[in-house]
């Protein structure tokens, strides 16, 4: 995790831009996001800034970007030149960008909880590459609130935290991501937040050496997406 894992993860590398391309969202992570401010509150908190004269955004998009998109994008970040990448959810691309956020999901987590993540310093996490399929926008959610385990060191912890942080904190745990999906109608944001987060979390505190571990990792579940 680079230097600075607050920015990388919830400035940047978090898909928090949405943009509507043909009357379909689309959903928009990468370095764009700080020159533009999105999501504001966030940006903010974290009290980053950029004002680049190139930006790139990376779009989860079934449709293809264009001139149009290109031009928001454009005049959201104030740069001279724009590079758009995209990929479908249900493509190899897809898969691999979805479970590269294991460490970022855990940042989202904290950040949900209201502690300063700029107090991090480090993190790593591992998580279960489910198969190729059809289900895979599900099975994808599960390795991560299922399967993912996350360390974060951070100088200094709320100890008061700890037993929320883990996806076994929410009342939707235990239940496989479709099944979740389902009962809320298809809509991510009427989803219970604390969900998304990865299975297992060890926080380290570097100003005590203390170790705080929350949730564990669901085999039952992560056996039948493997």
């Amino acid at each position: 995790m680079p230097e600075y894992p607050s920015i990388a993860t919830l400035s940047c590398q978090m898909a928090g831009w949405r943009f509507k391309i043909n009357n379909e969202i689309a959903i928009g992570s990468g370095p764009a996001k700080m020159a533009a401010r999105v999501p504001k509150e966030t940006i903010e908190r974290i009290g980053y800034f950029e004002n680049p004269k190139k930006a790139a955004l990376l779009l989860e998009t079934n449709i293809m970007p264009n001139e149009e998109t290109a031009r928001k994008i454009l005049e959201k970040t104030k740069a001279k030149k724009v590079i758009v990448a995209a990929f479908r959810d249900d493509s190899v691309v897809g898969l691999i960008n979805v479970l590269a956020r294991v460490v970022e999901m855990g940042f989202y987590r904290l950040d949900y909880l209201k502690f300063d993540t700029n107090r991090a310093v480090s993190g790593e996490g591992f998580v279960p590459i489910p198969k190729l399929n059809t289900e895979i926008m599900y099975t994808s959610n599960d390795a991560l609130i299922y399967g993912a385990d996350v360390t974060i060191n951070v100088n200094g912890w709320d100890e008061n935290l700890t037993d929320k942080i883990s996806s076994s904190s929410s009342p939707a745990y235990g239940k496989p991501f479709k099944d979740i999906f389902t009962e809320a109608g298809g809509d991510f944001y009427k989803i219970d937040l604390g969900i998304f987060a990865p299975a297992k979390i060890t926080i380290i505190d570097t100003k005590n050496n203390k170790q705080y571990v929350s949730g564990h990792i669901n085999d039952d579940i992560i056996n039948k997406i493997s």
